[in-house]
């Protein structure tokens, strides 16, 4: 099994605020690298 490279995610400056209005999370998945990704707003504003 291979260690995959992290992942760096970068988001627009509105983009959290527009989860936490919406109260909501997104998931994200990629059959080319075999990854599921799970984005939410924790309670401090920062991405989970």
């Amino acid at each position: 099994m291979t260690t995959q490279p992290p992942v760096e995610l970068i988001c627009s400056e509105y983009w959290l605020s527009w989860l936490e209005e919406h109260n909501l999370s997104i998931a994200l998945s990629t059959y080319q690298t075999n990854r599921i990704f799970l984005l939410g707003r924790k309670s401090d504003g920062t991405l989970y």
